[in-house]
Protein backbone atom coordinates (compact mmCIF):
# COMPACT_ATOMS: atom_id res chain seq x y z
CA UNK A 1 0.00 0.00 0.00
CA UNK A 2 1.29 3.36 -1.18
CA UNK A 3 0.75 6.42 1.08
CA UNK A 4 2.32 9.66 -0.35
CA UNK A 5 5.49 8.33 -1.86
CA UNK A 6 5.95 5.81 0.61
CA UNK A 7 5.21 1.74 0.91
CA UNK A 8 4.10 0.68 4.20
CA UNK A 9 3.57 -2.87 2.62
CA UNK A 10 0.70 -4.91 1.51
CA UNK A 11 -2.97 -4.33 2.52
CA UNK A 12 -4.23 -5.89 5.30
CA UNK A 13 -6.55 -8.22 3.59
CA UNK A 14 -4.01 -9.66 1.60
CA UNK A 15 -2.18 -10.64 4.86
CA UNK A 16 -5.70 -11.90 6.65
CA UNK A 17 -7.35 -13.91 3.96
CA UNK A 18 -3.82 -14.76 1.84
CA UNK A 19 -0.07 -14.64 3.09
CA UNK A 20 -1.91 -16.42 6.67
CA UNK A 21 -2.84 -18.86 4.52
CA UNK A 22 0.37 -19.78 2.54
CA UNK A 23 2.21 -20.54 5.71
CA UNK A 24 -0.65 -23.15 6.83
CA UNK A 25 0.19 -25.34 4.17
CA UNK A 26 -0.35 -28.48 5.00
CA UNK A 27 1.44 -30.72 3.04
CA UNK A 28 5.36 -31.66 4.59
CA UNK A 29 6.53 -31.75 1.01
CA UNK A 30 6.03 -27.68 0.64
CA UNK A 31 6.54 -26.70 4.04
CA UNK A 32 10.33 -26.07 3.31
CA UNK A 33 9.35 -24.29 -0.41
CA UNK A 34 6.87 -22.09 1.85
CA UNK A 35 9.25 -21.15 5.31
CA UNK A 36 10.08 -17.51 5.09
CA UNK A 37 8.15 -16.65 2.19
CA UNK A 38 7.80 -13.04 2.29
CA UNK A 39 6.19 -11.29 -0.44
CA UNK A 40 6.71 -8.16 -1.96
CA UNK A 41 3.66 -7.57 -4.57
CA UNK A 42 0.92 -8.71 -5.26
CA UNK A 43 -1.43 -8.59 -7.95
CA UNK A 44 -4.73 -8.78 -8.30
CA UNK A 45 -5.78 -9.76 -11.74
CA UNK A 46 -9.35 -10.36 -13.50
CA UNK A 47 -9.15 -12.31 -16.85
CA UNK A 48 -12.68 -12.72 -18.50
CA UNK A 49 -12.98 -15.72 -21.47
CA UNK A 50 -15.52 -13.50 -22.83
CA UNK A 51 -12.94 -10.89 -23.71
CA UNK A 52 -10.23 -13.37 -24.45
CA UNK A 53 -8.49 -12.48 -21.63
CA UNK A 54 -4.91 -14.37 -21.53
CA UNK A 55 -1.21 -14.29 -20.62
CA UNK A 56 1.30 -14.73 -23.23
CA UNK A 57 4.16 -17.26 -22.28
CA UNK A 58 6.74 -15.99 -20.45
CA UNK A 59 8.74 -16.42 -17.36
CA UNK A 60 8.22 -13.81 -14.40
CA UNK A 61 11.12 -11.95 -13.43
CA UNK A 62 14.15 -14.29 -11.73
CA UNK A 63 16.22 -11.37 -10.06
CA UNK A 64 12.62 -10.09 -8.26
CA UNK A 65 10.84 -13.07 -8.01
CA UNK A 66 13.42 -15.43 -6.84
CA UNK A 67 13.22 -19.17 -6.47
CA UNK A 68 9.36 -19.40 -5.94
CA UNK A 69 6.14 -18.18 -7.19
CA UNK A 70 3.05 -18.37 -4.95
CA UNK A 71 -0.69 -17.62 -6.84
CA UNK A 72 -4.00 -17.85 -5.35
CA UNK A 73 -7.19 -18.32 -7.74
CA UNK A 74 -10.10 -16.89 -6.68
CA UNK A 75 -13.05 -16.63 -9.30
CA UNK A 76 -13.25 -19.54 -11.25
CA UNK A 77 -11.83 -22.87 -12.32
CA UNK A 78 -8.94 -22.33 -15.01
CA UNK A 79 -5.56 -23.72 -16.92
CA UNK A 80 -2.17 -23.01 -16.14
CA UNK A 81 -0.23 -24.10 -19.29
CA UNK A 82 3.40 -24.55 -19.21
CA UNK A 83 5.45 -24.44 -22.87
CA UNK A 84 9.26 -25.34 -22.87
CA UNK A 85 10.56 -22.63 -24.73
CA UNK A 86 13.08 -24.81 -26.13
CA UNK A 87 10.09 -27.13 -28.32
CA UNK A 88 6.97 -25.10 -28.13
CA UNK A 89 4.94 -28.09 -29.48
CA UNK A 90 5.55 -29.59 -25.88
CA UNK A 91 2.73 -28.21 -23.25
CA UNK A 92 1.48 -28.88 -19.87
CA UNK A 93 -2.02 -27.85 -19.08
CA UNK A 94 -2.82 -27.66 -15.02
CA UNK A 95 -6.73 -27.12 -13.91
CA UNK A 96 -6.18 -24.44 -11.49
CA UNK A 97 -9.70 -24.49 -9.16
CA UNK A 98 -10.95 -22.01 -7.96
CA UNK A 99 -10.24 -21.06 -4.35
CA UNK A 100 -6.72 -22.83 -4.74
CA UNK A 101 -3.38 -22.09 -4.51
CA UNK A 102 -0.45 -23.13 -5.94
CA UNK A 103 3.39 -23.17 -6.14
CA UNK A 104 5.65 -23.14 -8.91
CA UNK A 105 9.26 -23.60 -8.11
CA UNK A 106 12.21 -25.60 -9.36
CA UNK A 107 11.44 -27.06 -13.24
CA UNK A 108 7.85 -25.59 -13.11
CA UNK A 109 9.79 -22.22 -12.38
CA UNK A 110 12.79 -22.12 -14.31
CA UNK A 111 12.19 -24.26 -17.47
CA UNK A 112 8.46 -23.91 -18.73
Amino acid sequence: MKIGNKFNGLPLYSKTYVLDKIGEVGDSRYKSVVEGFEPIEVNILEYLESKGSNIAPHFDDFWIWGERIIGVNLLSDTVLTFTNPKDSSFQIDLPIPRRSMYLMSGSSRFQF
